[in-house]
């Protein structure tokens, strides 16, 4: 079954490929689309999600990845090619916008160019449990494995001791964060998801990511496993002390918030 998903993933990605090398009849009349969020939300299970789709493209972090291979150059402007003329079979197109491209000079324009055109469709994700998208991320800088394509030794680094205060100030930091973006985007078109409805109720959420991108309605897939399925007894050796913090001073205004949204 994985074998015959993964030949399906590299044909659908391949012919999106050569479409857009040699389709002649290009047109930009799709919907334009940004994943806006923080690491470790969902958003790389999105978008592969996404790129299952054969009238999707989405392009992930192509910002990052194209600024890595033009050392010393400024990205162009994403209307000249990202959000440019692509095979009419492209109904919907886009991209990850993490909420630091704000304030990195590299990333600035960008972000602001995406701002300022209320045409683009925004995919708000967002993540409810802090706890384990601290220790996600914490993993992740330790070891280098940022999704689940690379096997991450992490054996000998659990259970991490967090300390308190580095979580508090995670928590703040990242809750902030979400309600700028939040205020800054609310002209556009926004669709409001956590990473706990994706992967709890995945076929559900992605029909209604697909209706919000006005393409034809797909069961959808990716290859994408957890990469953390650990409890968090067995992820954090402090854990008590850290799900007191969450559930005293966060829980109830984010679970408040993510109740108002739905």
């Amino acid at each position: 079954m994985l074998s015959a998903l993964r030949l399906k993933t590299h044909y659908i990605l391949k012919r999106k490929q050569l479409l857009h090398i040699f389709c002649r009849r290009k047109s930009v009349n799709y919907s334009a689309f940004v994943v806006l969020c923080a690491p470790r939300t969902g958003s790389t299970l999105l978008h592969t999600c996404l790129n299952s789709h054969p009238n999707i493209l989405s392009c992930g972090e192509i910002l990052r990845t194209t600024l890595a291979q033009q050392v010393g150059k400024r990205l162009a402007p994403i209307s000249e090619w990202i959000f440019n003329a692509r095979p009419q079979s492209i109904a919907s197109l886009g991209l990850k916008l993490f909420y630091r491209y704000e304030h990195e000079k590299e990333f600035r324009e960008a972000f602001r160019e995406v701002l300022v055109d209320d045409t683009i469709r925004v995919i708000h994700l967002r993540r409810l449990d802090l706890r384990r998208m601290y220790v996600s991320l914490l993993l992740a800088q330790k070891t280098g494995v940022w999704n689940d394509m690379k096997v991450a030794k992490k054996q000998n680094l659990l259970p991490l001791h967090i300390p308190v205060d580095d979580f508090d100030t995670f928590c703040r930091d990242y809750i902030q964060n979400w309600y700028r973006a939040n205020k800054l985007f609310e002209a556009h078109e926004v669709l409001h998801l956590t990473y706990e409805d994706l992967t709890s109720r995945q076929d559900e959420v992605l029909m209604q990511v697909q209706e919000f991108l006005g393409v034809k309605r797909k069961k959808l897939f990716s290859l994408l496993r957890k990469q953390n399925p650990e409890n968090l007894p067995q992820l954090i050796s402090n854990h008590q002390e850290i799900t007191d913090l969450f559930k005293k001073k966060y829980t109830p205004i984010w679970s408040q918030h993510h109740k108002n949204k739905n």
